[in-house]
């Protein structure tokens, strides 16, 4: 990142930091500390809300975040050149027009490739986005950069999984709280044994516990009437 985009990124930062003051009543949290961290990560949430989850951890965190994001955001020419330059990383999915296996190799290698430079991404594992107060089950491309990017490094990069619980009061209404609750970093090291000896035993072992922390952070409501109760 040169220093023009550096400067921008800023300059997008403290914007952000703005609009989400003016836009939540109030903005809470449990365990702010763990954002000021310095090693490798890969920050991820739950997608409630397509425009605000990835813009809500990232405007909090102390290193610059770049994202992984839905490769139908790049069509059109400008679009592309926009999203590529300012920090995005596309990835397709298997529902998109045009997805065959294999697509995404660019893509996890250019996300690799900055988490070894010991850069923040921000992932939502869920996948798409759904306005529910619930936890929808994750799929298993975070596990999977996670412990192919150590795995490049020897296992000797710290890369931590950080899972953030986004609690809205009200996805869809302004002036509403939110409170955001920042779980216990998951060292993707702890990993490695289980890697060399089966990497898809793995893969759905780190997925497995990465479900688990990011429901410990969330206000889960199973239901439609729940979720009328709580807003109630």
């Amino acid at each position: 990142m040169n220093i023009l985009l550096h400067l921008i990124y800023d300059f997008l930062k403290v914007l952000v930091l703005l609009v989400l003051r003016i836009f939540f009543r109030k903005i809470s949290f449990i365990n702010r500390k763990n954002l000021r961290y310095t090693h490798p990560c890969l920050l991820v949430s739950n997608h409630p809300n397509t425009l605000l989850d990835p813009l809500i951890p990232s405007a909090f965190a102390r290193k610059k975040v770049f994202f992984l994001a839905n490769a139908s955001l790049f069509a059109g020419g400008f679009a592309n050149w926009f999203f590529s330059t300012f920090y995005c990383i596309p990835v397709y999915r298997p529902q998109d027009k045009g997805y065959k296996p294999g697509k995404n190799n660019n893509s996890f290698e250019k996300a690799e490739n900055h988490l070894l430079k010991g850069g923040t991404l921000y992932i939502a594992p869920e996948g798409t986005s759904y306005i529910e107060r619930r936890l929808r089950p994750i799929k298993t491309g975070t596990a999977r950069i996670a412990l192919q990017t150590a795995a490049r490094d020897g296992f000797q990069t710290n890369l931590k999984i950080l899972p953030v619980g986004l609690n809205y009061e009200d996805q869809t209404r302004f002036w509403k709280n939110i409170l955001i609750h920042v779980g216990q970093p998951i060292s993707v090291n702890s990993y490695e044994e289980e890697f060399e000896k089966d990497p898809f035993e793995a893969v759905r072992m780190l997925t497995e516990a990465l479900q688990e922390e990011m429901g410990n952070q969330l206000i889960s409501i199973q239901d439609v009437t729940e979720s009328r109760l709580f807003r109630t």
